[in-house]
């Protein structure tokens, strides 16, 4: 099950992204991430080093590769 935390955090590191980029994930998930989000968690990602894991819970690191995986890799 995906925590509110981990749906803040992927929000936090989609409004880093390209437009483009994020809106190539399906919509029904990226309404979801903003309505589950926990948005009195305060999150400590490092724009220079998402993908460390003392900033980043594992789980959100699982979900960027998968949308990578499914929606961003050609």
């Amino acid at each position: 099950m995906i925590t509110s935390k981990t749906y803040k955090e992927l929000y936090e590191i989609l409004s880093y992204m390209d437009k483009a980029t994020v809106m190539k994930i399906p919509i029904e998930i990226l309404q979801t991430i903003k309505k589950k989000k926990d948005n009195r968690y305060i999150t400590k990602i490092d724009k220079n080093d998402i993908f460390n894991e003392k900033n980043v819970n594992r789980e959100t690191i699982d979900l960027l590769c998968y949308f990578y995986k499914h929606y961003w890799c050609k």
